[in-house]
């Protein structure tokens, strides 16, 4: 399964056993990056990597970050 897919079974899991809300970051061995949260928001980043499925990778240059999936932004480094 995909990192995403991971997470998102992960925080289900905790869910559904302690009713509990969370965030979680993973990373597959691929460099493929899976995000998920259960709260209202998250805080982020990344430097590199790529999301799950998603072909496209983050520039070495660049930090990617945000507190939900909508607003994200870039600054160089």
């Amino acid at each position: 399964m995909s990192p995403r897919e991971a997470t998102v079974k992960c925080l289900n899991h905790m869910k559904s056993r302690v009713g509990g809300c969370g965030g979680a970051i993973s990373v597959d061995r691929l460099g493929r990056i899976g995000m998920h949260y259960s709260t209202p928001q998250m805080t982020w980043a990344r430097i590199g990597g790529q999301f799950g499925n998603d072909h496209t990778r983050a520039q070495e240059e660049c930090v990617e970050y945000g507190c939900n999936f909508t607003n994200v932004r870039k600054e160089l480094i």
